[in-house]
């Protein structure tokens, strides 16, 4: 399943097309992935807007999943945006070195197998513990900082 998966990421059945090949500078790489990022990103964040109004007129019963999703929705929603941001930071910093490996989805297959994984976690840890992991605010603000601080240092470091 990995391999399939990384196998997408690389996009090795698109190879014989020149946009999408490893020699060139995989421009349809590049304008596929910002793409789905975005695409994948901005339903992310609609969706997380959505389940943020959405508690203040479902009954507190279904609040739960309101909040889970919610919770999921910023997860998608941060993890293409830090994706993107490599790319962009890379445009701006080191334009030399852009290409489609700036976005660092396709990283190694270890990258792969951790997100997939940090999926599965999520939604094992709310189906068992979602009403303890809804109510942590303080780490979803420790999160949130991590995320701000961690990317402001990968730009930094450019």
């Amino acid at each position: 399943v990995v391999d399939r998966i990384y196998g997408l990421l690389e996009y090795s059945n698109s190879q014989h097309y020149p946009h999408f090949s490893k020699e060139g500078q995989g421009r349809g790489k590049i304008g596929t992935t910002g793409f789905l990022l975005g695409l994948f990103g901005g339903f992310h964040a609609a969706t997380f807007m959505a389940s943020i109004a959405s508690l203040f007129v479902l009954s507190e019963g279904f609040q739960l999943y309101a909040k889970i999703m919610a919770m999921w929705s910023f997860y998608v929603a941060a993890l293409c945006v830090f994706h993107f941001l490599e790319f962009f930071s890379t445009a701006l910093f080191q334009p030399s070195t852009l290409s489609y490996d700036s976005y660092v989805v396709n990283h190694s297959k270890e990258y792969t197998i951790a997100a997939i994984a940090s999926f599965f976690e999520f939604w094992i840890e709310s189906l068992m513990f979602g009403r303890y992991k809804s109510s942590m605010h303080w780490v979803v603000i420790a999160g949130i900082t991590s995320i701000i601080i961690g990317q402001a240092t990968r730009t930094t470091a450019m």
